[in-house]
């Protein structure tokens, strides 16, 4: 039965998330991105600080030139492991930032007009979809939610490697699970034995393309367009998963 309870999502608020992200990429984009280079540059500085090394310590005389190489190219992977590394996290950052600002905005909205019970306010992307469906909207069919899932899932494989999160990405065969090509211009890696801990390979392109995703999720003229005042209409049954 509709109500007069509705789930507001307005300019305001909208306006404040998308800063609130703006800030965090900021950082991301400005500080720690431009530090991560191409393959062949992390490959030519890693071999002029090896090169200088070795002058400096009169290495020079008696160093294999085979053994010099094997140690630029251990080096240079060492680097591109963190660069992946790092691009991975600022990713999960990333999800956990919407995440923590979706369920304020939720908290926030249901205490207007009544109380929740405390098992529709779990903290997790199924009860967030569940809430939304309660209000008349179903996430899954907005432009934004393949992408903002996607974010999801390699959120939770950059926290806890090899499971289920990852056999979705995998199964849905998403661009970051694909091995590295040179031509992306990033040096990344992945396997059992990388920080990551699995085959994932995340690159800026990938950032970017979840940084719009939730700032379309917090555009306020995709909510104007189909009414920014969610009307409440019922629980759905939930799905037990």
């Amino acid at each position: 039965m509709m109500t007069k309870t509705f789930l507001y999502m307005d300019q305001l608020t909208c306006r404040n998330k998308q800063n609130e992200i703006d800030a965090y990429s900021n950082w991301i984009e400005c500080r720690l991105f431009p530090s991560i280079d191409s393959w062949d540059s992390e490959q030519k500085r890693t071999e002029h600080e090896i090169n200088e090394r070795n002058e400096r310590k009169n290495f020079s005389e008696w160093h294999d030139p085979l053994d010099e190489f094997e140690e630029i190219i251990t080096q240079t992977l060492q680097v591109a492991e963190v660069n992946s590394y790092m691009i991975g996290v600022s990713i999960s950052g990333l999800y956990h930032l919407w995440e923590k600002q979706i369920i304020d905005h939720l908290i926030h909205e249901l205490k207007h007009d009544w109380v929740i019970p405390e098992k529709h306010l779990m903290k997790t992307w199924n009860e967030i979809n569940y809430i939304f469906k309660s209000y008349s909207t179903n996430l899954s069919q907005m432009s934004f939610y393949k992408n903002l899932e996607e974010l999801r899932l390699v959120s939770n494989t950059i926290k806890h490697g090899n499971g289920s999160s990852y056999r979705q990405l995998v199964g849905i065969k998403a661009d970051i699970v694909k091995p590295y090509n040179k031509s992306n211009n990033q040096p990344i890696i992945g396997g059992n034995h990388s920080l990551i801990r699995v085959d994932l390979f995340p690159r800026i392109d990938h950032y970017m393309k979840y940084k719009q995703a939730v700032l379309d999720f917090w555009n306020f003229d995709i909510w104007h367009s189909q009414g920014e005042r969610l009307p409440f209409d019922n629980w759905p049954e939930k799905k037990k998963r």
